[in-house]
């Protein structure tokens, strides 16, 4: 994703120069993002605006999907027919097909008593029953 605005840019190029593993991967997820609409990202720039100072994005990045993306008011961004839907392809997918996308698997894992190393351990085993839950 490119921002418009010139100070979120920078922000978020030195963000990807965190010293920190897990923050350069959380910067270059945002900075390689392809499928943000020009409407999203200015709604996000609009949400963000005052994060131009590169320490202020990620937490405003957080904020804005946990708030927005995922329990926006009335509905979800997640779920607005307003955004355009990512094109996975030029052939759309089969009506029956379900596409997901996760952004962090802790509050879900959590809900079901369970840690990173806990689903890699059920998938090193093949504990399909785990791997593939679907609720």
């Amino acid at each position: 994703m490119r921002f418009a605005d010139p100070a979120l840019q920078n922000a978020l190029a030195a963000w990807r120069r965190n010293p920190v593993d897990r923050e350069r991967a959380m910067a270059d997820n945002a900075w390689f993002e392809e499928r943000v609409s020009e409407e999203r990202r200015a709604i996000f720039e609009a949400e963000v605006a005052d994060a131009r100072a590169p320490a202020g994005l990620p937490d405003k990045q957080t904020w804005y999907f946990k708030n927005i993306v995922c329990q926006g008011d009335p509905v979800p961004h997640t779920f607005l027919d307003a955004f355009e839907p990512a094109r996975l392809s030029a052939v759309q997918p089969e009506p029956h097909q379900s596409i997901v996308r996760l952004e962090d698997l802790r509050l879900p894992l959590e809900r079901h008593g369970m840690n990173y190393m806990d689903l890699h351990e059920c998938w090193r085993k093949r504990d399909m029953a785990v791997v593939e839950f679907e609720h």
